[in-house]
């Protein structure tokens, strides 16, 4: 299960509304547990395809962010994108975009009044949907993590 903190949920969705009507796109960042992972910080990127239906990242900015993963001693635990204007359903385009195994893709679709967010389990060939929980308190979620 992917646990996410309500304040890094919220930034999330607001990081994906704030690019609408362009596909927003950015890198997770956490603690990975025996069976759950704990995402604390989120890492917003540019969208270079400045596309609604698609996403490509920069590879500097990905670069500094993994850099700044390391350092802070988190582990990337996956990646999201918003679909502006489709369900929060990975696309064609979304399968063979998706390289890396055992990487979790959470996707933020913005139809409608409220998000649609749901999360998927990338195995190297397909997608599978992958729990998601927010969570109140992120102090002793983190805790639970050390």
């Amino acid at each position: 299960m992917l646990k996410i903190a309500k304040a890094v949920f919220k930034q999330l969705v607001e990081a994906c509304k704030e690019e609408f009507p362009r596909e927003a796109c950015g890198l997770i960042a956490g603690v990975k547990g025996n069976e759950d992972s704990f995402a604390i910080k989120i890492y917003p990127l540019r969208n270079i395809a400045k596309s609604s239906f698609t996403y490509e990242t920069d590879a500097e900015e990905v670069y500094n962010a993994f850099i700044n993963i390391e350092e802070t001693g988190l582990s990337i635990l996956g990646v999201y994108h918003s679909h502006p204007f489709s369900q929060a359903e990975p696309s064609e385009l979304d399968r063979r975009n998706a390289f890396y195994p055992g990487m979790i893709h959470v996707i933020v679709s913005l139809i409608g009044d409220v998000a649609d967010v749901k999360a998927y389990l990338w195995s190297g060939e397909e997608f599978t949907e992958y729990p998601i929980s927010i969570e109140e308190e992120q102090a002793k979620l983190v805790q639970s993590f050390i």
